[in-house]
């Protein structure tokens, strides 16, 4: 089984994506980053929270097998509320905006990966980190110690939204870039 071609070979992701004005927000402080650092990585990505991490599709699978299952996920879930408030870090690696801590964000989660690893056991690896729902500003080509100044700056936006969370995205990588090639809402 051979990854599609593409940087990395990772080829897809799952995650729930926002708009409005938390959208918004996350475009001027992507704006931030790229003014006063230079950062461009993930911003060129549609403002989500990762529920399954990028990984490489096989060739041999098709994609509308995966959609299937994104799909049956969607049936099953139940929408809820999150909050998300204020800004984080990674250490000096990821500026986010932070989720706060709900459960229903672990059961979406956790149900979403076990139907997937179920139906694709070999294509999802185990994550050994606990799930940190979190909503990327930017990351990887953070310079050394900007994080402290972004976090003051951020600050001022006093984030504090309730958002639905009601849907699944899968995104797909298109050349250097990922795009959201479907979508399913929870009933």
């Amino acid at each position: 089984m051979r990854p599609l071609k593409g940087d990395s070979g990772q080829t897809h992701f799952v995650g729930v994506t926002v708009s409005g004005p938390l959208a918004e927000t996350v475009a001027a402080c992507r704006r931030w980053m790229h003014e006063r650092y230079g950062c461009k990585s993930g911003h060129q990505t549609p403002p989500h929270v990762t529920l399954i991490p990028p990984f490489a599709l096989p060739e041999d699978v098709p994609v509308g097998d995966l959609e299937t299952v994104l799909a049956e996920f969607a049936a099953r879930a139940s929408p809820f509320q999150a909050r998300l408030r204020g800004f984080g870090a990674f250490a000096e690696r990821t500026v986010f905006v932070r989720v706060e801590p709900n459960p229903a964000w672990d059961r979406w989660h956790d149900g979403l990966y076990s139907l997937a690893r179920t139906g694709f056991p070999s294509l999802l690896k185990a994550d050994k980190r606990p799930f940190t729902p979190h909503l990327t500003v930017s990351n990887r080509d953070i310079p050394p110690g900007a994080v402290p100044e972004a976090l003051a700056h951020f600050q001022h936006f006093n984030l504090d939204l309730t958002v639905p969370v009601d849907h699944v995205a899968l995104f797909e990588r298109v050349g250097s870039r990922w795009e959201i090639r479907n979508g399913w809402y929870a009933e």
